[in-house]
């Protein structure tokens, strides 16, 4: 009687006893033990009782028996012993149990933890979307379970008037808890936080960047106070307990009374004009699709004159900063190695030893194709002509030749006994070459793994019949990955083998991975004209799988570049736009040519200097020329 007490990856055991002299186990469920893993095979082990003792011998599996980390084809039990098949601990006693009974275990027996309540639902996070259309400022509230779509097109859920957007340039939606923004195809790409991106999720704080449209991404819906026009003036960032009320007015050039009279009533009409217009603005604002456009010729001369008041701003400073380059993309995971492991010989597959994803080692067994034809006819071969009975019609010969030269024996019988020899060692020597063909053809029959790796597709099944050359497995070896990047031409010039690469997924998001760039290619592909790059990754912990979409980013150079934040632009384009300078208490507009783009900021070729002051916040009604009055930070 032996008892075995089967311990899975989960810790669950159970015992199993049996009295027999055989015991199978595998996966399978014709097996006495029947272990429900994919790291075991069908037959893995069987254990034999001979003569009071028993051993656990291995049956060609494919992660074989284990004590500790060391393979073993065969070992004695002793009481307590240990060994490893799978993910499974088999620990054997080899006295008598106190109960006499058998079990079997079913495919998925081994008990399982009991499933945790069902997870409650909850209410994901509020967010807007907040942008400016027809002068007005405007939110979009995200709703669970929705769909929203940005672009050119009217019936787009919020509408950029811009050619550069495309029709339906970009998507938001939510998702469980979590909100994300989708680039559907778009010519200029959908910028995140000044980065292009395909999917991304999103967050208060966010900046989206669609043509020259700014969308910025807020947790709650704007209050009445936030970017309110009062009096002339654009309260946009005003710190807790600022009093506009102490703001330098406009002083009005001397004059008498009678003037000052017939100015007081057309401003209080003015001011009148405007508590309204921005009474209507708030009440509209909680329903975009409803505002009205105000046509400029609308204007008083009196409201005008109100906005020609100084505007408080927010100012930044243009800084020459040392900033890293890089070719940004997205790249797909691919093996760095894949090899299909093909029939040599013909046959039946008379058994198969791996299953699609299971994990291999270089040598391990995958297949067997029918061998018994092969080894009948080796024995054949072998018991042909044997050695000796070469040796013997040598020494024959030799001892007739002696004869002739003695004058015993005639020419004829030494001739006769020559000939005798040599037909028999030729006959020897062709049955040792047809008996190294038939051994190759034994080892080509049981299929083997050439390389270490992952089993990605098995395309044949036990009873199949084969012909050489028909392919059987594909393994990958994923211990590194080819990350693949198509590059455009302005960009190749810049990449070179073994530069830094950085990669990052969707499906690990917090972790980037790192590697080098393995080859460039020398021409370019002939419909989309860019050049394909590839990147090595380490991936020893198989964490990348192949067909994985990465974001790729490969490291250039550092370089020091003169750069303003992104949110000083206006009038954006690919490589132009202007930005408002504060100067002498003045808003001056210049045009600038742009550079390469960061997170948050981008490079300046042309147009400002080291020092300036580029205004950031506050610049919705600004106008070159236009005083200002610059808000800074205590």
């Amino acid at each position: 009687m032996i008892a075995i007490t089967v311990t899975d990856d989960r810790g669950q055991q159970q015992e199993l006893r049996f009295d027999a002299p055989r015991i199978r186990i595998g996966r399978d469920a014709a097996n006495d033990v029947v272990l429900d893993s994919h790291a075991c095979s069908r037959y893995h082990a069987e254990i034999i009782r001979e003569a009071g003792t028993y051993k656990i011998v291995d049956l060609g599996s494919t992660n074989g028996i284990k004590v500790g980390d060391t393979k073993v084809p065969d070992l004695f039990l002793v009481d307590r012993a240990s060994v490893v098949l799978g993910v499974h601990t088999l620990t054997f006693s080899i006295a008598q149990p106190a109960a006499d009974k058998t079990m079997l275990l079913a495919p998925g027996a081994m008990p399982r933890p009991v499933s945790q309540a069902p997870e409650q639902h909850r209410e994901p996070s509020a967010l807007y979307l907040v942008y400016r259309q027809q002068g007005q400022r405007r939110s979009l509230r995200i709703v669970a379970g929705a769909r929203y779509v940005i672009g050119r097109s009217p019936d787009a859920d919020l509408v950029v008037d811009d050619s550069r957007a495309s029709k339906r340039h970009a998507l938001v939606y939510c998702e469980g808890d979590s909100f994300y923004l989708r680039d559907m195809g778009s010519s200029n790409g959908t910028l995140l936080n000044g980065r292009k991106i395909s999917q991304e999720p999103l967050a208060a704080g966010d900046e989206i960047l669609i043509g020259n449209q700014v969308i910025v991404a807020r947790d709650q819906r704007l209050d009445l106070e936030d970017d309110a026009v009062l009096l002339g003036k654009t309260r946009l960032g005003v710190p807790p307990g600022f009093d506009v009320g102490n703001l330098p007015r406009r002083v009005s050039p001397a004059g008498d009374d009678r003037q000052k009279g017939r100015r007081l009533g057309p401003a209080l009409f003015a001011t009148a004009a405007l508590v309204l217009a921005l009474g209507a603005f708030f009440v509209l604002r909680e329903r975009p699709g409803e505002a009205p456009e105000v046509e400029p010729e609308a204007l008083s001369e009196q409201t005008v004159e109100a906005a020609a008041e100084s505007l408080i701003v927010q100012v930044a400073t243009v800084e020459t900063k040392k900033l890293a380059r890089s070719v940004d993309g997205s790249a797909t995971i691919r093996p760095h190695r894949t090899v299909t492991v093909s029939a040599e010989i013909p046959g039946q597959v008379v058994a198969i030893f791996v299953d699609e994803g299971l994990t291999v080692e270089t040598e391990d067994l995958l297949a067997r194709i029918n061998d018994t034809d092969i080894r009948l006819q080796l024995d054949e071969a072998r018991s042909a002509v044997s050695k000796d009975r070469v040796d013997l019609a040598k020494e024959d010969f030799e001892r007739t030749q002696s004869l002739f030269d003695q004058g015993v024996v005639s020419r004829a019988l030494v001739d006769q006994s020559n000939s005798r020899y040599l037909t028999l060692d030729s006959a020897y020597r062709s049955a040792q070459a047809k008996i190294r063909q038939l051994q190759e053809q034994l080892r080509k029959a049981s299929i083997r793994a050439p390389i270490s790796g992952r089993v990605a597709t098995r395309s044949v099944n036990q009873g199949e019949f084969v012909a050489p050359g028909s392919p059987m497995v594909i393994i990958e070896n994923m211990q590194e990955v080819l990350a693949v990047l198509e590059v455009p031409d302005r960009d190749i010039v810049k990449v070179q083998p073994g530069q830094a690469v950085e990669a990052a997924t969707d499906a690990f998001p917090d972790r980037v991975f790192r590697g080098v760039v393995d080859s460039t290619a020398t021409a370019a592909h002939p419909v989309t004209r860019t050049f394909k790059v590839e990147a090595r990754i380490d991936n020893r912990d198989g964490s990348l799988r192949s067909g994985m979409i990465a974001g790729l980013r490969i490291l250039l150079d550092e370089s020091r570049a003169l750069v303003v934040p992104i949110e000083a632009l206006i009038d954006r384009g690919e490589t132009e736009a202007a930005v408002f300078v504060a100067a002498d208490g003045l808003a001056e507009r210049r045009s600038v040519v742009l550079g390469e783009r960061w997170d948050r900021e981008v490079e300046v070729l042309n147009g400002l200097a080291s020092g300036d002051e580029v205004i950031i916040a506050g610049m919705e009604r600004l106008a070159h020329g236009q005083s200002i009055q610059v808000y800074r930070k205590p």
